[in-house]
């Protein structure tokens, strides 16, 4: 019983009315009830909902807290002036009323169904809102590696590592493919080829003649033609032998000029490569840099509040391909029907229901109020008239006591003239005036 009445209040009904009529509480305690439901659902999830607005401020919870209250004692006030229908107006006028009100609790109750909606759908509008942060930072790592060179860096420090590679290789291999030096070793093989022909040609030659001249006086071997022809023969001889020393000599000279060759490429391809290094190091650690603040940057404007969130719903309901989006989409349409028919409920309850006995009285006692009211204020206004009437005599009196004494007083004087009777008429003129 005590609840019965507590819902009866809160759907407006008079404790004097309750007091007169204790049976017909029913259809109060149901609009009650509603109007209960629907506020404490309202001032719950715009609490969420303003939470979610100043998601990232400290005092976000106290300022949710204190807006949810207030917006929910304004549906509540809503609510329940919803309920102060006249069912004895005229129909035009009643068909205004309730129409309006049918109006105005499908807008409150499609305001208590979108946050909601948002808090029942978080886990995928959260996912939603994860992936489209995740490919907004691979976009822009993209953009900044782009703008940065990386790629063209990095395939730079590459081929530099290759060249040294190569430059290393064609070290340890060997002066083989180098022109001169193979030019030169021909020219030694050419040369050995010569003296060798030279050798097995005149080699015997010498060496009968040697033998020969071993057998001719001392005295007489310079005048010998077989001395001549000896002398000859190794001058032969030792020129294929110069020519081999000279061809042994280009060859290593060749291949002393190769390596000074080598070695200075491959200097210059670890030089570039040590360049090519850092600047492909310098350009990633920048990058990275630029990355961070891509990724704070993007998750401070993809942060999970009101609006983004709700954007991200609307994103996910609209993409047919998505899983989520034909649960969403009946999720949100039963929510607004859902709260929208509550709010509407509690205009219908009060249109089609009869007129109670709790109705009754309360119509009653508000006519008797307003009869009271119409009574004592025609009291209070005849009082009023009343007071005014008396005062307008004592104020005649006191006025015409005044001038006889004032006009006596001129006549003792004997400056009774025309003139100062007119000052005395304004003088009295103004006295009335001034009681009035």
């Amino acid at each position: 019983m005590k609840i019965g009445r507590f819902l009866c209040q809160v759907a407006g009904i008079r404790k004097d009315a309750l007091d007169r009529a204790p049976n017909g509480i029913g259809q109060a305690s149901i609009c009650g009830a509603l109007i209960l439901c629907t506020s404490t659902i309202a001032a719950s999830m715009a609490t969420y909902g303003i939470h979610r607005i100043f998601f990232n401020l400290v005092w976000s919870w106290v300022i949710a807290g204190v807006g949810g209250g207030i917006w929910g004692v304004v549906v509540f006030s809503i609510d329940r002036n919803m309920l102060n229908l006249d069912k004895t107006a005229p129909p035009r006028k009643w068909v205004i009323q309730v129409a309006g009100r049918v109006v105005l609790a499908v807008v409150v109750g499609l305001t208590i169904s979108k946050p909601t909606f948002l808090r029942i759908a978080q886990s995928p509008i959260d996912l939603g809102i994860y992936r489209a942060s995740r490919d907004e930072v691979a976009s822009e790592a993209q953009e900044n590696a782009r703008l940065e060179g990386l790629e063209e860096r990095k395939e730079a420090y590459e081929s530099a590592q290759e060249q040294e590679k190569g430059a290393q290789a064609a070290l340890i291999a060997g002066p083989g493919s180098s022109p001169n030096y193979a030019s030169a070793v021909r020219e030694r093989e050419k040369a050995h080829e010569q003296y060798k022909q030279v050798s097995e040609r005149y080699g015997h030659e010498v060496e009968r003649a040697q033998q020969q001249l071993d057998a001719v006086p001392e005295e007489a071997r310079a005048g010998s033609p077989m001395f001549k022809h000896a002398q000859r023969l190794k001058a032969i001889l030792r020129e294929a032998a110069n020519s081999v020393a000279r061809a042994n000599s280009a060859v290593a000279g060749a291949e002393a000029d190769w390596r000074n060759t080598a070695s200075e490429k491959l200097s210059a391809a670890k030089q570039n490569a040590g360049q090519a290094r850092v600047a492909s190091e310098a350009a990633t650690k920048k990058v990275e840099q630029e990355n961070d603040a891509s990724r704070e940057k993007v998750d401070r404007l993809t942060q999970p509040d009101l609006a983004t969130e709700y954007t991200r719903a609307n994103q996910i309901i609209a993409n047919r391909s998505n899983p989520y989006s034909s649960s969403l989409r009946d999720i949100r349409n039963l929510l607004d029907t859902l709260f929208a028919v509550l709010e509407v409920m509690i205009v219908l309850i009060k249109v089609l229901s009869p007129e109670s006995a709790l109705d009754r009285v309360v119509r009653i006692l508000e006519e008797e109020e307003e009869i009271q009211t119409r009574i004592l204020s025609q009291a209070r206004t005849e009082r009023v008239r009343m007071v005014r009437k008396k005062v307008t005599e004592v104020v005649a009196v006191a006025l015409k006591a005044w001038g006889d004494d004032k006009e006596r007083d001129l006549r003792k004087a004997g400056t009774l003239t025309t003139k100062a009777l007119v000052d005395l008429l304004g003088e009295c003129a103004d006295m009335v005036d001034r009681a009035a």
